[in-house]
């Protein structure tokens, strides 16, 4: 045995491979009703050899399950007054709608 394989022999641990402490793991499920459906058609063209016939039998499907990030920026407008002074009014903004830097 050459060293490398020594060393990785000597890497081990007697410790289980395992996740988070407590924590079962899960395989997402099918959903009923996906968001889009993408028929894939056989190219019978090329896939099928010639000479022999065949008839659908059904579809096998697979769902990929895509996390879609949404960038939704709201602008808050408030609403100015200004009187003959030149003091100016400033409608109030919503709770942690703070000013930029």
């Amino acid at each position: 045995m050459n060293s490398r394989a020594t060393d990785k022999l000597e890497d081990k641990s007697d410790r289980k491979p395992s996740g988070q402490k407590e924590q079962n793991g899960t395989t997402p499920q099918k959903v009923e009703d996906p968001d889009e459906v993408k028929v894939l058609e056989i190219d019978c063209r090329t896939l099928l050899p010639k000479g022999r016939q065949y008839r659908e039998v059904g579809f096998e499907s697979r769902q990929v399950i895509d996390i879609d990030l949404l960038r939704l920026v709201i602008e808050y407008r408030a609403q100015i007054f200004k009187n003959r002074q030149g003091t100016r009014f400033v409608a109030s903004f919503p709770k942690g709608v703070n000013l930029w830097p």
